[in-house]
């Protein structure tokens, strides 16, 4: 059916194709367009709308559901200026009139599994076929009443909520790469800071070397403070590995996890490091004082904690490149290099057992970092690539 729209000018529009009315922020768009759709039978669609999926739909009947989507248009059209909010109840309608097809199919075919034919096209399937026009290789479905999206775009399958839908597969992966980059950063400067300002603390055994040697408590406290935000960021990295490729490598999941509870153990050292310099060693520095039962003690708890931590890092860098090769067919290379990481992260942590080995710290660091960095950046890079090919 076609309609004759009369524009403020005078001018008509014939025809069923939507019309779109643009314009700056408060220039009378909503006003004039519930004007010109006054005395039309048109549906009149504001774009100041909630469009956020919610985490679980409500699960009502058809009629509950219409009559709750009918009510949210209602009171848009009446209170033009607020926040629309009938998107979930449009697809709690869909999802109920899918349940009601499938519970119709379900009794033709127990009665007559021959006659019973196909199943009804729904609203919902040609949503969903719909979605997968725009959105090639991801897949629109259902669980519990709760909307979820596999993704299969990029050669491999995830899935994640409805509500993740701005998160774009490329954009996912560029998070990952940009939170190994900036774990790197504040890695850096953190140990820059710490090591100047505490002058290498690694080896001293009691907290009077630790004072007599200190050359800024400030500067070392301020390199504690960076690498407790890199920790943080570490353990948003480990999630997003999880995230990524959980799924596909169980070795990829321990070493994650791994990675996670080495920055965490790392977090607490590093508080206990700032407790003790300012409460501490700051105090003995400018006193002079010798002797600190309490400091030996809480630096023995950090000089411990910081082999463990290595050890448990290393364990999984080593779990997650064996995953990478061979489950998810990454280069030899770059798995190698992961292995030599962990290797490398159970030798310094054998650095509490053996003091000979704890300039092994130092390469350790930087191996980690820099398989961290090519790692988040090859799965960004991919990603990107798989993107553009489509």
């Amino acid at each position: 059916m076609e309609y004759t729209l009369t524009l403020p000018g005078g001018q008509t529009l014939l025809g069923q194709d939507p019309v779109v009315v643009i314009g700056p922020n408060g220039s009378g768009k909503t006003r004039q367009t519930r004007q010109l759709v006054a005395a039309m039978p048109m549906d009149f669609v504001n774009a100041l709308r909630n469009t956020r999926v919610a985490t679980e739909l409500p699960a009502v009947g058809v009629d509950t559901a219409r009559n709750n989507f009918h009510s949210q248009k209602t009171q848009s059209r009446i209170s033009h200026w607020e926040l629309a909010s009938e998107f979930d109840y449009m697809l709690s309608q869909l999802l109920a009139q899918e349940s009601m097809a499938a519970i119709e199919f379900t009794h033709r075919f127990r009665s007559d599994p021959q006659g019973a034919g196909a199943p009804e096209e729904t609203p919902l399937r040609r949503v969903e076929q719909l979605w997968g026009r725009v959105f090639p290789g991801r897949e629109l479905h259902w669980r519990d009443w709760k909307p979820l999206i596999k993704n299969r775009s990029t050669g491999m399958e995830f899935e994640y909520s409805g509500r993740m839908r701005a998160m774009t597969p490329v954009g996912f992966a560029r998070w990952g790469g940009l939170s190994a980059i900036g774990f790197a950063i504040a890695a850096i400067v953190g140990l820059g800071l710490w090591f100047t300002g505490a002058d290498m603390p690694e080896a001293h055994h009691s907290a009077a070397d630790l004072a007599k040697r200190v050359v800024s408590i400030d500067r070392a406290i301020a390199g504690a403070w960076v690498l407790i935000l890199a920790m943080v960021i570490m353990v948003g990295f480990s999630w997003w590995l999880l995230a990524r490729y959980g799924q596909r490598s169980a070795l990829v999941t321990v070493g994650a996890g791994a990675l996670a509870l080495a920055a965490t153990i790392h977090l607490v050292e590093n508080l206990l490091v700032i407790g003790l310099y300012h409460g501490i060693i700051r105090p003995m520095a400018a006193s002079g004082a010798s002797d600190s039962a309490a400091g030996d003690a809480i630096w023995a708890v950090v000089s411990s904690a910081s082999v463990l931590a290595f050890g448990v890092l290393g364990l999984g860098a080593f779990m997650a490149a064996i995953g990478f090769l061979r489950d998810l067919g990454a280069p030899r290379w770059f798995a190698y290099w992961g292995v030599f990481t962990g290797v490398l992260g159970f030798a310094a942590a054998s650095s509490g057992i053996f003091d000979g080995l704890s300039f092994l710290a130092g390469p350790f660091n930087l191996s980690l970092l820099g398989w961290l960095i090519v790692l988040g950046i090859r799965a960004s890079t991919q990603l990107s690539s798989a993107a553009r090919e489509r």
